[in-house]
């Protein structure tokens, strides 16, 4: 008999060998071999070694296996279900959406994002703010709808599978609007300011920096003070 169980941070397959006792089980770790970048193969951690399971133990691993291997049948069967093209609710969190369209990528179904939908969205989740070096920074989900890259996804968390569980209070996401991206604008003060940023950078790697450290300190600071001139 075979089963899984979690040794250090690794989902151990085990195998029974030998009854250890009255009420425990001898089982040794199979070796599953992983192949490396490159083509070369290794054993799995672990491989060989032996614990002593109970029945309970062994059984309760058994059943835990079987239930994540309907799981995953079941998540299979529900994303045959969802078709390329078509547009779809990813659901990200309480009243939090994104909308998308389904596409093909190399044989994968893959969600291209559009939109954020839902009122559970906080207004700075959905607005970039402006960074040192004059860039514009947005939030994960609100990059993700700008960069409109096809992210993966479970079938169970997009509104329009089978295998999506609704909630009385859930609103249908495809009636709802879509929320703004807010983009900040950049000012020629941000630009000043960038620039500032990155002369001060330069001074501080002048004086501070790894090529600085064999100079002697009088040279460390004409090098600074050269650079902080150009202001």
């Amino acid at each position: 008999m075979r089963f899984r169980s979690v040794n250090a941070d690794a989902n151990v397959l085990f195998e029974v060998t030998a009854q250890e006792g009255q009420d425990s089980w001898r089982a040794v770790a199979v070796n599953e071999p992983i192949e490396l970048e490159g083509g070369s193969i290794i054993d799995s951690d672990f491989a060989g070694e032996e614990r002593v399971f109970t029945p309970e133990q062994v059984l309760r691993s058994a059943g835990l296996e079987a239930f994540f291997a309907r799981a995953q049948q079941q998540e299979r069967a529900a994303l045959a279900a969802l078709t390329a093209g078509v547009t779809v609710h990813l659901r990200k969190g309480r009243d939090q959406w994104m909308r998308g369209t389904l596409v093909d990528v190399d044989g994968l179904l893959r969600l291209r994002p559009e939109a954020l939908i839902g009122v559970g969205w906080r207004d700075y989740e959905l607005t970039g703010t402006i960074a040192n070096d004059a860039s514009i920074v947005y939030r994960y989900d609100a990059k993700q709808i700008i960069s409109g890259e096809p992210i993966p996804f479970r079938a169970d968390a997009i509104w329009e599978s089978e295998a999506f569980r609704r909630e009385g209070a859930d609103e249908d996401p495809a009636q709802l609007p879509a929320r703004p991206i807010v983009t900040p604008q950049i000012t020629d003060e941000h630009r000043q300011l960038a620039a500032l940023d990155a002369l001060l950078d330069e001074a501080r790697s002048a004086a501070f920096g790894a090529d600085a450290r064999s100079l002697s300190p009088q040279a460390r600071l004409r090098a600074a003070q050269a650079v902080l001139a150009r202001l």
